[in-house]
């Protein structure tokens, strides 16, 4: 089966590039604090500098890409999701 519509790819591509951008900054607050708690240098002596950057980022990554696809699959599939973000009804009765 052939996908032939590219544009059916966005979502896909735009859920990606949402987690990596909420990893990468996960991840630096992560550093930061296990900075500040010490436990970084007591990371070091076992992991190198960029296999503990590398593993935080990967976990974040589908940390992220999974609570967002959730997210998003429910409001797509949801009908009273979409009913309320795309209402006419500014009074609420309908």
């Amino acid at each position: 089966m052939k996908n032939t519509y590219l544009l059916s790819y966005l979502p896909i591509i735009s859920i990606l590039l949402f987690s990596l951008s909420f990893a990468v900054y996960g991840e630096m607050q992560m550093l930061k604090l296990f900075g500040n708690l010490g436990i970084y240098e007591g990371m070091l002596e076992f992991f190198s500098e960029t296999g503990i950057k590398l593993a935080l980022l990967i976990v974040l990554l589908l940390l992220f890409f999974m609570v967002s696809a959730g997210i998003e699959a429910d409001l797509r599939y949801d009908i009273g999701a979409v009913f309320i973000f795309f209402s006419k009804d500014s009074e609420g009765k309908a």
